[in-house]
């Protein structure tokens, strides 16, 4: 077998769709401590529907610190809990929950290997609530309206 890796790239992608917003649910939460020593939940979400149905969109953490707080708010508040008050949650009772979410392209150098990782984040203000554009999206939003006449490589 003789192979010419030279236009083979090293990358490591953990990208399962395409950039864009979509209807997701929450499927799995996990508890870790942040480096600040706070709570942090690790929130795995979903596409709900259209050819992409089932798929990961991203995982994207709650810092439950000082700083993180107002994000906290924003991504619960779309999920549909009511903010304006005390609010007693634990991370199984974001399970099930949906909102619209928008994902973008990340990439990065892994210090200890040097590869580079390319994955889907949520950004800042990444979250809209359920009703503002789930309805009639077919399952989902801008991925099938950006124009590009590529492919899906999956």
């Amino acid at each position: 077998m003789r192979q010419d890796f030279t236009e083979i790239d090293d990358a490591h992608s953990l990208v399962t769709i395409p950039p864009g917003r979509y209807p997701c649910e929450v499927a799995d939460t996990r508890v870790s401590v942040g480096r600040d020593g706070n709570p942090r939940w690790g929130l795995h979400w979903k596409v709900l529907g259209g050819p992409l149905a089932g798929k990961t969109a991203a995982w994207d953490n709650l810092h439950w610190s000082d700083r993180g707080l107002p994000r906290v708010k924003h991504v619960l508040g779309s999920m549909g809990f009511a903010v304006d008050g005390v609010v007693e949650l634990e991370p199984h009772d974001l399970l099930g929950r949906k909102a619209i979410v928008q994902v973008e392209l990340e990439a990065y150098e892994d210090p200890v290997s040097g590869r580079r990782i390319e994955r889907l984040a949520v950004p800042y203000r990444g979250y809209l609530p359920w009703e503002d554009g789930a309805a009639g999206s077919g399952g989902f939003l801008d991925a099938e309206r950006n124009g590009s006449d590529e492919p899906m490589p999956f």
